[in-house]
C-alpha cells in the first residue's frame, strides 16, 4: 500500500513540475512574441508620421563637398533634407 502511494505522490509531483514548466515557456514565448509585435507595428506606423526637415550643414563651406555628399547647395549654403528636428 505504501508503495503505490508513495509512486502516486512522485507521480503526481512530477506532472505538476512539468505543467509548470510549459506553462512558464509558454507564457515567456507568448510574451515576447507580444513585445516583438508591438515594436514591429510601432516602428510601422512611426515611419508613415516620421518628417524631414531641410537643415542648413555649416561645416561644409563648399557646393563640390555639398553635392558630393549628397546634399543641396542653395544660396550659398549646404542643405539638407533629411534631418530630424532634433539634430
Amino acid at each position: 500500500m505504501k508503495d503505490r502511494l508513495h509512486s502516486s505522490k512522485s507521480k503526481l509531483y512530477w506532472e505538476m513540475i512539468l505543467k509548470i514548466t510549459i506553462y512558464i515557456t509558454s507564457s515567456t514565448l507568448l510574451f515576447t512574441a507580444s513585445i516583438v509585435f508591438v515594436k514591429s507595428l510601432f516602428f510601422y506606423i512611426n515611419s508613415f508620421t516620421k518628417s524631414s526637415y531641410p537643415t542648413s550643414v555649416p561645416w561644409i563651406k563648399n557646393q563640390y563637398e555639398c553635392e558630393y555628399t549628397g546634399r543641396t547647395w542653395s544660396r550659398n549654403e549646404c542643405w539638407d533634407k533629411e534631418q530630424s528636428p532634433w539634430f
